[in-house]
C-alpha cells in the first residue's frame, strides 16, 4: 500500500523519512538539568538565547517555549560539538518520496490562521483550558505547550483578557517556521490550492513520480 503522511510536525516526519546519526550525542542528564535550572531561574527565553548563539539555524525553526527540543539541541551540541542543524543537513533518505508543500499567498495564509483562532474561541477553548487547570494540569505539562493553550492558561491564571491577538501572532510565526523547515526536504513540490489548474498539475507530477 502507498503510504501518505500528512501533518505539520516536522521533526517526526523528518525522523521517519531520513536516517539520522547523532554520533555520540546520547542523552546527557547533567547538561539537560543545567539548562532546566536556567529555564526555572531565568525563563525559557534565556535558554533559547543560548541556542541562538550556538545553533542559530535550529533556533530559527523552534519556538522558545518548546523547551524540550531547545534543550535537546543544546545537549547534542555540547555532547558532540555538532549542531543539530548540521545533522539534519547530512540526512540520508530511507525511501524514495516526494514532498508536497502547501504554498498559499502569505496574506491568504495569515487570513486562514486568524480565522482558525477565531474558531477556537467560538468552540470554547477557554472553557476547555479552565477544565484542564481545574483537573490539576499545570503550565509545564506538555499538553499546555501548544499554541493557544499556553496563552489561554496564562490569561486565566493572571485574570487577564483572552489573548486572541497574541495567539494569532504566535500561530503566524509558527507557520512561518514550518514553511522554513519543510523547504529543506528533498524532492519538493509547492502546491497552491487557490490557483486554477494547480491540482491537475500536481496530479501529473505525482503520477509521473509513482510510475518512474
Amino acid at each position: 500500500k502507498l503510504p501518505i503522511i500528512c501533518g505539520g510536525t516536522g521533526f517526526y516526519i523528518n525522523s521517519l523519512l531520513y536516517k539520522m546519526s547523532y554520533g555520540k550525542s546520547g542523552g546527557n542528564l547533567e547538561i539537560r538539568e543545567k539548562y532546566q535550572r536556567i529555564a526555572e531561574d531565568k525563563g525559557n527565553s534565556a535558554v533559547f538565547e543560548i541556542l541562538k548563539q550556538k545553533d542559530p539555524q535550529t533556533a530559527e525553526i523552534l519556538h522558545e517555549n518548546d523547551l524540550v527540543r531547545v534543550i535537546r539541541a543544546l545537549e547534542i551540541f555540547e555532547s558532540s560539538g555538532i549542531r543539530k542543524s548540521e545533522i539534519i543537513d547530512e540526512k540520508i533518505p530511507r525511501f524514495d518520496f516526494i514532498t508536497v508543500l502547501t504554498d498559499l499567498d502569505r496574506d491568504k495564509l495569515y487570513e486562514r490562521i486568524n480565522k482558525r483562532v477565531d474558531l477556537m474561541i467560538e468552540n470554547g477553548i477557554e472553557n476547555e483550558v479552565k477544565g484542564l487547570l481545574d483537573m490539576g494540569v499545570t503550565l509545564d505539562c506538555q499538553c499546555m505547550q501548544g499554541i493557544g493553550y499556553k496563552e489561554v492558561a496564562e490569561c486565566i491564571l493572571n485574570k487577564e483578557e483572552f489573548p486572541s491577538e497574541l495567539v494569532k501572532m504566535r500561530s503566524r510565526r509558527y507557520a512561518k517556521r514550518q514553511i522554513t523547515f519543510f523547504k529543506r526536504f528533498d524532492n519538493l513540490v509547492k502546491y497552491n490550492s487557490l490557483l486554477n489548474g494547480e491540482f491537475v498539475k500536481l496530479c501529473k507530477i505525482l503520477d509521473n513520480f509513482l510510475n518512474n
